[in-house]
């Protein structure tokens, strides 16, 4: 009976101290990773400082708006390739057409989009400074506040489609003979799509000028803020395209081979020197970008321009008074702008 007792006993024990599997330890690890990254982002958001409550917001709203443009890219892109595109051969040469197409698409969708949400088409609203009472200016100015993160939230989101459009299509030009030849010509790719996207964005930004002036000679403030939206738009989807071609030029040199659109490696890769070559690079790739960004205050020593109350309605009055020249309109800053920013998404 004793004998009995103790092999249940034992069994028991055996039961009860049962190792966790591998797959239950990754699971553990991101649970806590998640709750620690959550708590963190409730405290920075809340931070005394109004800098890290900005920047925090920033990253937070950048990266949802990444996951959700590439949802929304993949599933138009897939719609459009069967329905419109269907006929186009998707080899070599072929494939780079049809990515060039959707980036086309994406691009004029962008602009259509900051248009539309600016108040460039249709009735113009009145601008604060033209309100007769202290009751309109603020009511005048709270609607220009709300149309123009409306414009940020919306342009930002189609801006980031057509910079993975440009993605594709930059990748499938380095997948293409002669560029996929060598680390050298696979590079070739980034200033020659940075030559012809600055004589597309060139164009786009005269089309942009004509059509506000259409209506009574004059650029309104609605129209102005369609300007500017569309020129970061067009930033922010040009460094993305460029960032992800020279990372895999850079990956191409670093390991041997050249990774696929989700940056895998297949085939032989000599990860023992490209481990460290790619670590390499990505630090230089940030102190040029710190560089940068300090050879682009010189040209433009302003703030990030995210103040509360006044301060921010008298900063955005001065931006938009008769004396002031807009901001993108030096293409000194807009050169640096996108060079600093390409070294960061690198």
């Amino acid at each position: 009976g004793d004998h009995g007792h103790g092999e249940e006993g034992h069994g028991h024990g055996d039961h009860g101290h049962h190792a966790p599997d591998g797959q239950t330890i990754t699971a553990s690890y991101m649970l806590i990773g998640g709750v620690t990254l959550i708590m963190a982002a409730f405290y920075l958001v809340q931070h005394p400082d109004v800098d890290v409550r900005f920047y925090s917001w920033d990253i937070i709203t950048t990266s949802a708006c990444i996951f959700i443009a590439v949802l929304i890219s993949d599933v138009v892109n897939q719609c459009l390739k069967r329905y419109l595109f269907s006929s186009m051969d998707t080899v070599g040469w072929g494939m780079a057409g049809l990515c060039l197409s959707l980036a086309l698409c994406w691009f004029v969708a962008s602009q259509a989009t900051v248009a539309a949400l600016s108040g460039a088409f249709g009735d113009e609203m009145k601008d604060p400074k033209d309100a007769e009472t202290e009751e309109e200016r603020q009511e005048l100015t709270h609607q220009w506040e709300q149309r123009e993160t409306g414009v940020h939230c919306w342009g930002g989101l189609v801006a980031h489609c057509a910079g993975f459009a440009i993605v594709k299509f930059l990748a499938s030009l380095q997948d293409s003979e002669p560029f996929s030849s060598s680390p050298g010509m696979s590079l070739l790719v980034v200033p020659l799509a940075l030559a012809f996207v600055a004589v597309l964005f060139r164009a786009a930004a005269a089309v942009r000028r004509q059509i506000s002036l259409l209506d009574d000679g004059e650029v309104s403030r609605g129209e102005e803020l369609w300007d500017e939206m569309s020129a970061e738009a067009e930033n922010e989807s040009l460094c993305l395209g460029l960032s992800f071609a020279l990372v895999r030029s850079i990956a191409f040199f670093a390991l041997g081979a050249m990774p696929d659109t989700h940056l895998h490696v297949y085939g032989e890769a000599d990860w023992n020197t490209g481990f460290f070559a790619l670590w390499a690079t990505s630090v230089t790739c940030l102190v040029l970008a710190g560089v940068t960004f300090k050879v682009k205050e010189k040209f433009a020593p302003h703030g990030h321009g995210h103040g509360d109350g006044d301060e921010h309605a008298a900063e955005h009055g001065a931006e938009h008074g008769d004396d002031a020249q807009p901001h993108h309109a030096d293409i000194r800053i807009r050169v640096l702008t996108i060079i600093m920013e390409t070294f960061i998404m690198g």
